[in-house]
């Protein structure tokens, strides 16, 4: 009688620790759908979370001539910088992300002057440097297709840039480190209702390289 009390004892013993150990392992797991799953129970994931929402980024460019409209004698290439905000707002199922953006670009007309009988007096190739700033954002359809627009000025007059490009991958994980920096390759298109000062509306288009650039939020949002 007393080895049956021993015994019995110990088996309460062992059982009530394989219950303890259940209860703290459902404690770590999560059912759906009749698949277990383990709980992240992680205060930094949290903070990664928080951290991601909050970022700013940049994104600088540099476009090489493609396309030009009749005012240009030479195709504008040129740089480009967008600084993309974290602020944004939904368009039903796709998310719009607000950016600012601006650029100077370099290229060259021809100033001819012909007299009252039809004849060209002077022909020559000006420099000129049409700079653009804008708001906008980005609105993307697809995970690697980025596109982008901005409204604001373009040379002298109203204009508008769009940018359509493809996410080549973040480059800190092509190269194993942490750095944040992504690669772009598309093309840029800008229109303006006044390229030059008292000139008539043109446009160009660019093959544009950009990287862009993740970092916390310059106002802890």
């Amino acid at each position: 009688m007393i080895y049956f009390r021993k015994y019995f004892s110990l088996l309460l013993f062992i059982l009530s620790l394989v219950f303890a150990q259940n209860e703290e392992s459902t404690k770590d797991t999560v059912i759906i759908d009749g698949i277990t799953y383990a709980k992240v129970n992680s205060e930094q994931y949290f903070e990664d979370q928080d951290y991601d929402e909050g970022m700013w980024r940049l994104a600088p460019g540099y476009g090489f001539g493609l396309l030009k409209g009749e005012t240009f004698s030479l195709i504008p290439h040129g740089y480009s910088i967008n600084v993309i905000s974290p602020y944004g707002f939904n368009l039903g199922p796709l998310y719009y992300n607000i950016s600012f953006a601006f650029g100077r670009f370099e290229a060259a007309y021809n100033d001819v002057t012909i007299d009252n009988a039809g004849i060209i007096t002077s022909d020559s190739l000006v420099a000129i440097d049409p700079s653009y700033i804008g708001i906008g954002g980005d609105i993307n359809f697809f995970e690697s297709i980025y596109t982008e627009g901005h409204v604001g000025r373009v040379g002298f007059g109203f204009g508008f840039r769009g940018f359509l490009g493809y996410d080549i991958g973040n480059l800190g994980e092509i190269l194993g480190n942490g750095l944040d920096l992504n690669m772009k390759i598309g093309s840029e298109f800008y229109i303006s209702s006044e390229i030059i000062e008292e000139a008539n509306p043109s446009y160009w288009a660019t093959i544009s390289l950009r990287l862009i650039y993740s970092f916390h939020s310059l106002f802890d949002s």
